[in-house]
């Protein structure tokens, strides 16, 4: 299965998904992700999206003209959004772990908290629903020079 990554700042970089490493490629596309990898990213929706294989461009050719599009997933995906209120989020334990092998920024307070707590997740450091971006930040940064 192939997947397209939403976030710009992934392309080009690595993963690692339950002991395989995946490597992103310039467009934002993850080729040939097994089939037990594949839900673990999925269940990210802000990240990932499926796309049908996609395969490189012939040479001499437009590489646009093979890829697929992914407009009518997303749309899709923000109808079934908009079509039914979703329940309150429940944090669950994961057995399976995505670790991306690259060092994380220095954290700062003008980055989004859901960005700062991945952060506070890769670096086990522990935090609730009310801490400031401010502590969480602090928190952080103990753990990355400590």
């Amino acid at each position: 299965m192939d997947l397209k990554c939403l976030q710009d700042h992934m392309k080009g970089k690595k993963l690692l998904v339950n002991g395989t490493s995946y490597a992103i490629d310039v467009e934002g596309y993850l080729r040939d992700v097994k089939d037990a990898d594949s839900p673990k990213l999925l269940s990210m929706t802000k990240c990932w999206v499926a796309v049908g294989a996609v395969k490189p461009a012939p040479k001499g050719k437009d590489p646009d003209a093979t890829l697929p599009s992914i407009e009518p997933m997303v749309m899709a995906a923000e109808e079934r959004k908009l079509s039914k209120p979703s329940p309150e989020p429940v944090k669950e334990e994961v057995a399976a772990e995505v670790v991306v092998e690259e060092e994380w920024p220095d954290p700062k307070e003008t980055m989004a908290m859901d960005y700062l707590q991945q952060m506070a997740d890769a670096y086990e450091v522990s935090y609730d629903g009310r801490m400031t971006k401010k502590t969480l930040v602090k928190r952080i940064r103990e753990a990355m020079y400590e």
